[in-house]
């Protein structure tokens, strides 16, 4: 297959994620628009408190499987050794998800206390961290994306969201109170998160049969390796997901808090362009590499950051001109006080989407070691400028921070591969 027709299915795959993607969050930008409007800025920010650390401990303990379903379910293996991967790693995602649960319940009452936060925010955020029961990666990731089959998970992902808005909608006509739409949001994460699962589940079952649940449970010293370096690298990153969100919250009002939440929840717009880029070229990546054609995986990540900064200009133009009026008419007056960090941060985003096939050629070329001691380095980069600029610029110093993580992290990513050969046409040495 020629690097033309891998770049075609390329387009077509992600053409199909962004469609899903976008129609699912223009009807999600609706619903929290009017979430907004209903509870507030300072109600909104105990919200992002919820979602916040719900993310921060599945992070830090749920096992993160899905990048490993890709890669060795890409070597051309047996479908009895296919069965038995998918197997092994649905039975850690569902054992590691249980524990995350319990850390979350067991440790919101320390952290609450550290953190400051009112003793009247623990039942809704205990109560959304129920949500981390359901995310099972090896099914409703690593599986459609592994066979390419996202056509399924962007009407998922579109359904879920009409019948959040439905739910939203009702709520905000109704006058609900501000538990009640965060219950809303809690039933569709986890409704969103079974169809998924569900999905991917039918898909290994057309591929391999109804006996694919039997196979031998197996995992390999190399996927251990692969799996532990990924994890590694995804909780050394929460300090740059989570830790602006955290510090914010004990340093300014959380009117202010929910002012970035909303700024955030609109530059979730690149994001979710970038996302379907990186759903469907890491699969590519996977496949190439595991053939030895490196050569032809390094044009591939060359030409998609070619097109992608094209668009890239085109969308961070389009948005910073919108964004004032985006924000008056969706979220209301009250979160136009700020609108220059709005800016700063559609920029980084659009930087970040320009160069995101970077990080997904990293992982799929298995520098997942060296991947994890990238982020710290640029971690550690990050908390030193988030502790001092913050300080100093609040808002505008945590997003310059998050810049210069983002830049040094892509920098140094491309040097490890120019120095082990695989950022060049001839690669001399296997990656470490």
């Amino acid at each position: 297959m020629t690097n033309d027709t891998i770049f075609a299915r390329l387009l077509r795959n992600s053409g199909t994620i962004f469609l899903g993607n976008s129609a699912a969050s223009a009807f999600n930008i609706v619903s929290f628009s009017l979430l907004a409007r209903a509870v507030g800025a300072e109600l909104l920010a105990v919200f992002a408190l919820c979602q916040t650390y719900a993310a921060l401990i599945n992070d830090i303990f749920n096992v993160q499987t899905w990048e490993s379903v890709v890669k060795f379910g890409s070597a051309n293996p047996s479908d009895q050794e296919l069965g038995s991967l998918i197997r092994t790693n649905v039975v850690i995602d569902t054992v590691s998800a249980v524990i995350a649960c319990g850390a979350a319940l067991l440790l919101l009452l320390p952290v609450s206390v550290a953190a400051g936060w009112s003793k009247s925010y623990l039942p809704m955020i205990s109560f959304y961290a129920l949500t981390i029961l359901f995310n099972s990666t090896t099914l409703a990731i690593g599986v459609p994306r592994l066979l390419r089959e996202f056509t399924g998970v962007a009407r998922i992902q579109i359904g879920v969201a009409v019948l959040r808005l439905a739910a939203v909608g009702t709520c905000y006509f109704m006058k609900g109170e501000a538990a009640v739409f965060i219950g809303v949001y809690i039933c569709m994460d986890i409704l969103a998160n079974l169809l998924l699962t569900c999905y991917g589940a039918r898909l290994a079952t057309r591929r391999l049969g109804r006996k694919w649940w039997s196979s031998r449970m197996h995992i390999s010293r190399e996927q251990v390796g692969f799996i532990w370096w990924t994890n590694l690298r995804t909780i050394i990153r929460v300090p740059v997901r989570h830790f602006d969100v955290i510090v914010i919250s004990s340093v300014i009002s959380m009117e202010a808090l929910g002012c970035y939440k909303v700024y955030k929840e609109i530059v979730k717009v690149i994001a979710n362009v970038a996302d379907p880029v990186s759903q469907a070229v890491f699969p590519e990546f996977t496949k190439l590499i595991g053939s030895d054609r490196f050569d032809e995986s390094v044009a591939l990540a060359r030409k998609s950051m070619a097109a992608l900064s094209l668009v890239s200009v085109a969308l961070c133009g389009a948005l910073c001109l919108a964004a004032g009026v985006i924000v008056k008419a969706f979220f209301g007056a009250q979160f136009l006080g700020r609108l220059p960090v709005l800016y700063l941060m559609i920029m980084v985003a659009g930087l970040s989407f320009a160069t995101s096939p970077i990080n997904s050629l990293f992982i799929a070329a298995g520098y997942a070691k060296a991947s994890f001691y990238v982020v710290v380095v640029t971690n550690t980069v990050y908390l030193a400028m988030a502790y001092l600029c913050g300080s100093a610029f609040g808002l505008v110093g945590i997003v310059v921070a998050n810049a210069t993580q983002f830049v040094l992290n892509k920098e140094l990513k491309v040097w490890v591969m120019k120095r082990t050969g695989r950022w060049t046409r001839e690669p001399r040495v296997a990656p470490g």
